[in-house]
């Protein structure tokens, strides 16, 4: 868990309380597209719409994808590769259950699964909010 390759396999999970617990689809209308150089965004790869950020922007080395699922929009927010970023990674924030968030973020490299590893993250989710099964009694 300490390596930190390009191709790294590893997801980071951050489960958190979040007051502002924002849907995916407000984070990017409320935050992000005030920062974004082109709010109509271009096609991006692997189905994702991408959007770069304004140079004068805190976001500025980063890109934005926005992919469509059945359950709504997926956001990540990318690190640009450079000489200062030499293994980017990608973030995605999201709300869980009242006051509750989830992060989690995982190598650019992988960008291509960002379906598959969404999906992935949300069966975890789900299988903690899954009571155990009933232990027989003695």
């Amino acid at each position: 868990f300490i390596g930190n390759a390009p191709d790294s396999p590893v997801v980071y999970l951050l489960i958190r309380n979040e007051r502002l617990n924002l849907t995916e689809a407000d984070r990017f209308a409320r935050i992000y597209t005030s920062y974004l150089a082109d709010p109509r965004g271009t096609a991006g790869p692997f189905g994702l719409t991408q959007y770069a950020f304004r140079e004068n922007a805190g976001y500025r080395n980063q890109d934005l994808f926005v992919g469509q699922t059945p359950s709504g929009p997926v956001v990540l927010r990318c690190d640009r590769l450079s000489a200062e970023v030499p293994s980017p990674s990608c973030l995605r924030d999201m709300p869980i259950a009242h006051a509750v968030a989830l992060s989690y973020r995982f190598k650019r490299e992988h960008l291509a699964r960002w379906r598959e590893i969404g999906e992935g993250v949300g069966r975890l989710v789900a299988a903690f909010k899954t009571p155990p099964p009933a232990q027989p009694r003695p």
